[in-house]
């Protein structure tokens, strides 16, 4: 990757936020982790963010898919427009969450798989709430280089200590 965007350490008031969001659907922190991305980073007009996809079954449990919730809200800054695609899909239901770092690697492996519409010629940064050992982040990226993406950055809330 040539930039990671990271929040900070998943500890004290980042990890109750992550976790009063992912599992307990506390949508309005999804407009506090806006606010932080925005006033942390800046982003070119041809960035284009992509959710790494969520299992089917946490997206039943939760009620929604928080990444893609998290860039429908992002989509929008001060009224300009950000770029936001779902330009992966999950063809896997593992779970990550317990797993030994190198099952990780194998599940994450054979998790993406890219739309039929890729348009590999944009800059993406490639979204998701925790890094624990990047395992899904890198497979997803790798996918989306092998059809062609020459650009491909990672943004997460927080990595896990």
């Amino acid at each position: 990757f040539e930039k990671q965007y990271c929040l900070g350490k998943r500890k004290g008031v980042l990890k109750e936020l992550v976790n009063a969001y992912k599992y307990q659907s506390v949508r309005v922190v999804a407009d506090v982790f806006v606010e932080l991305i925005l006033q942390t980073f800046d982003f070119d007009n041809d960035t284009v963010f992509v959710p790494l996809p969520t299992i089917s079954k946490h997206v039943r449990e939760r009620g929604f898919g928080h990444i893609e919730y998290l860039l429908r809200r992002l989509s929008w800054d001060d009224g300009q427009r950000l770029a936001c695609a779902k330009v992966l899909k999950r063809v896997n239901s593992t779970v990550q969450v317990g797993s030994s770092s190198e099952k990780r690697k194998t599940q994450a492996a054979k998790a993406y798989e890219l739309v039929k519409n890729f348009n590999p010629n944009k800059h993406f940064i490639l979204v998701d709430d925790v890094w624990t050992t990047g395992s899904s982040m890198l497979a997803a990226a790798q996918k989306m280089r092998s059809q062609g993406a020459q650009k491909v950055d990672i943004l997460v809330i927080t990595k896990t200590v």
